[in-house]
């Protein structure tokens, strides 16, 4: 999510960040079905994250300025980073690996 925001013109993203966004679109879907997703204020966030991974997913290199912006907009409409970082803050990540 923050390489899109930081860098959101399709083709200045390399294609491992469309690949990982399509994974992370993935394992995400599969968490709306897990345990977590009981919570209702995780479960909120995880369908506000489907709906702008599919987005992202859905860009290519040719996708035009008003695709990439009206995903941008999402993304901050929404909120998703802070509210991302509320539920999983810095360095959390992986910590259990």
């Amino acid at each position: 999510m923050t390489s899109f925001r930081s860098n959101p013109r399709a083709g200045e993203v390399d294609q491992e960040f469309w690949r990982d966004a399509g994974t992370l679109l993935a394992s995400t879907r599969l968490l709306l079905d897990s345990p977590a997703a009981e919570d209702h204020v995780v479960r909120a966030l995880l369908e506000d994250l489907v709906l702008v991974l599919v987005q992202i997913a859905q860009l290519s290199a040719e996708a035009g300025e008003t695709e990439v912006d009206l995903v941008t907009e999402g993304l901050q409409r929404r909120g998703l980073l802070p509210r991302l970082r509320t539920i999983v803050p810095a360095g959390q990540v992986g910590a259990g690996s």
